[in-house]
């Protein structure tokens, strides 16, 4: 039912429609499925952009008669959000990447047109939630929705039958992360709290309700310490203690004090207590105690996180004012990459996000959007000021107080996901809804807006921001999640797909041309006839791709490695590769992946001088890469300095054995040794594969011609004789030497 002027009217369908929307934009986050590229992300985002261009509608068409359900634009929390969505908007516009910036990628699903829909929902919500009963109806559905994720996380951690994991050994509910799950458990552990003190949790079956808030907070609070996420379990801790520390000063009775005091107690010994042991095998035990005594700045993943900070707060003194655009981290990134990080794993993966929304809001709109984002927060902060002035709310202020906290330090090392963002924008809807006061218009049953406009503009978006991209990443979901496909449905699939999407969307082009390089490496090589369209297709799209986006380091890489691959003495393809390899070291002088790719087109030219220098600008910037210091020796033997050559190939060895007696390398290594003339050393080197893989009839097949050549009889007839028994089939090859 609606309320204008404390009267109560029969609510109409669009209304009812309006308020399932909600309550089905609050059960978003359990959405998923696998027949997209990230299946807990994309079509999330999809589902909650259609849910919420349908709830703005059916809002619009409910509002016309109800003006009591008008969204008071004027409210701090509208302005809050506005004002943001308009600063990230003008900073995408004028950013390095607007598409980017609007679109945001696949992986993600941010981006300005989804937090347009953000906004827009939770503009609507704070209309709608001005009835208390949708209020609760919505926080009903919150608990249950975090509860579902709570319980499926401990059934992950418990490896259950039929439970997915989604990649990782830590529970991730259905967000496919630890860190995003714990985001939204945090959710989970606080919001129940402020819950079951309200009056709404009295209202009826007083204790069965709080016994099920408490039993989502024990949940939750589980399933975080399970994730091992320090960063969030660490803030759920310190402001626990805060939290703790108030009750005892503040508690209405002096049980409620007594029982705060013990809690408080038995948390800080606990806390000590782990911190002083945190070296013994009692600590070690647990996984998440370890995790969380080993957090020191010297750690290697807390210098990893520092670095990246660095790099985005120098990305941020030259855009000072509106930054790069949003989604534009990685450009950033690049620029100001800091080789230190490859001494873990850093230099393989490609940062998207600072994991520090204060960094990212930084780097993607500047100072002005840091100060809109924060304005958010401090709306938040006057909205607890109201609701302690109410005193049917007053007892759930600390309660959300801790939540907003919370979550504010939990996202200074990591981010928001749609889930969570979600969970975020109806939070602050409702609290604004709970102290607004609806218009004072008499009610209206003339229908004096059309909505035939409202209904055009809904389809529009839809197909726009829904249907289209939908049906484009189906397409090329099918393509990478069943690369076995014929390749001629597979070549017309991508040309539907990239026919319906602009070069900027990078990922359906680094989808086509990674499987293009998965079957040129493929033994045997497709049929030419089915191959080379695909092979054209995907290097024509590719340089499309990287002439309307050249910051885009990855598809540069592959333009690069593929037009390699494909040259066969065509001067054109080289030229790509050169030139694709060349812009990744402009754009990023201080990662090793544009000297590796330089070193490989100067290979395949025939240009080993200039190979050696690329590949020890690659081991330079990534010592710890096995790949750059072997094909650095490939390198040095083809420009006959045999003695640097055996140098980097120890080096390889040392680092990774596995990589440098896989059968192709050895076999290019070895080739190239006899074709300087270093008979021997090639010799020895076979000798050693040998010895290592006995069984492997290659090995000993190229020991007995080499020693043949050696004029070394006696172990050449020893080396055929195991070939030929391992493999008869040589016999006929060695047939001389047999007799």
């Amino acid at each position: 039912m609606s309320t204008v002027n404390g009267q109560r009217s029969n609510p109409t369908p669009w209304l009812r429609l309006a308020e399932l929307g909600v309550l089905a934009g609050a059960l978003t986050p359990l959405a998923f499925s696998s027949h997209f590229m990230y299946p807990l992300v994309f079509p999330r985002v999809m589902i909650f952009r259609a849910i919420a261009v349908l709830t703005v509608l059916a809002w619009f068409a409910a509002s016309r008669r109800d003006p009591g359900l008008r969204i008071d634009f004027r409210s701090p929390l509208a302005s809050a959000w506005l004002g943001f969505l308009g600063v990230q908007t003008i900073a995408g516009i004028l950013g390095v990447n607007p598409y980017a910036s609007f679109a945001s990628s696949i992986s993600r699903g941010d981006g300005i047109i989804t937090l347009a829909h953000l906004v827009a929902f939770g503009l609507v919500a704070t209309a709608l939630l001005r009835d208390p009963q949708r209020r609760q109806r919505l926080f009903t559905a919150v608990i249950g929705m975090l509860a579902l994720q709570a319980v499926l996380g401990l059934a992950q951690t418990l490896r259950l039958p039929a439970v997915p994991l989604f990649g990782s050994d830590r529970p991730t509910g259905l967000t496919g992360n630890p860190s995003y799950f714990a985001t939204l458990m945090i959710f989970g552990i606080w919001l129940p709290f402020a819950l079951s003190v309200l009056p709404a949790a009295a209202a009826n079956r007083e204790r069965l309700r709080q016994v099920a808030y408490y039993a989502v907070t024990t949940l939750c609070a589980l399933a975080l310490w399970l994730t091992q996420i320090r960063g969030a379990i660490l803030a759920t801790l310190a402001v626990g203690v805060v939290v703790l520390a108030y009750a005892v000063r503040r508690a209405k009775t002096p049980v409620l004090r007594k029982r705060a005091g013990v809690a408080l107690a038995t948390l800080s010994v606990i806390i000590a207590g782990a911190w002083v042991a945190r070296n013994t095998a009692l600590v070690a035990w647990d996984r998440t105690l370890k995790r969380v005594s080993e957090t020191t700045l010297s750690a290697i993943t807390v210098q990893n996180r520092l670095m990246t900070w660095g790099a985005g707060l120098q990305a941020f003194r030259e855009h000072p004012f509106l930054g790069w655009g949003p989604e534009n981290f990685s450009v950033a990134f690049d620029r100001y990459f800091n080789p230190s990080i490859s001494r873990d794993f850093g230099s393989f993966s490609w940062y998207d996000r600072a994991h520090s929304t204060v960094i990212e809001t930084l780097v993607g709109s500047g100072a002005l959007g840091l100060t809109f984002y924060l304005f958010i927060y401090g709306i938040a902060g006057w909205l607890l000021f109201r609701w302690s002035k109410d005193p049917a709310l007053r007892p759930a202020v600390p309660f959300l107080a801790a939540l907003i906290v919370t979550h504010f330090l939990t996202l200074q090392t990591t981010f928001d996901t749609i889930s969570s963002a979600i969970t975020w924008y109806l939070l602050l809807a409702a609290m604004a809804a709970a102290v607004a006061i609806a218009p004072a218009t008499a009610f209206r049953r003339d229908r004096t807006v059309s909505l035939l406009p409202a209904v055009g503009v809904a389809t529009v978006l839809l197909a726009v921001g829904v249907a289209s991209p939908s049906f484009s990443t189906f397409l090329a979901s099918r393509v990478a999640l069943q690369p076995q496909r014929p390749l001629a449905a597979v070549t017309s699939d991508f040309q539907r797909v990239l026919q319906m999407t602009p070069p900027q969307r990078q990922e359906f082009r680094q989808v086509l041309g990674n499987l293009v390089l998965a079957k040129l490496r493929a033994t045997p090589l497709p049929p030419p006839q089915d191959f080379d369209p695909l092979a054209t297709l995907a290097l024509n799209h590719l340089r499309r791709s990287v002439a309307a986006d050249p910051d885009n380091l990855q598809t540069q890489l592959i333009l690069s490695e593929l037009a390699r691959l494909l040259a066969s003495g065509n001067p054109e393809l080289v030229s790509v590769a050169r030139q694709a390899a060349a812009e990744v070291v402009a754009r990023a002088p201080a990662r090793y992946h544009g000297y590796f790719a330089v070193g490989r087109v100067a290979m395949t030219t025939g240009d080993p001088q200039k190979g050696v220098a690329a590949f020890r600008q690659a081991a330079i910037r990534y010592p710890e890469l096995a790949a750059a210091h072997w094909n650095l020796a490939i390198a040095y033997l083809l420009d006959r300095r045999p003695d640097a050559a055996a140098r980097a190939a120890g080096k390889a060895k040392e680092l990774d054995p596995s990589l440098y007696f896989s059968r192709e390398n050895l076999d290019k290594l070895g080739r190239a040794l006899a074709d300087q003339g270093y008979l021997q050393s090639a010799a020895n080197l076979y000798r050693e594969a040998a010895d290592r893989q006995p069984t492997e009839a290659e090995w000993f097949r190229r020991l007995g011609h080499l020693y043949r050549q050696l004029e070394q009889p006696d172990l050449a007839q020893a080396a055929v004789r195991r070939a030929i028994d391992l493999n008869p089939v040589l016999s006929a090859e060695f047939a001389p030497a047999k007799e």
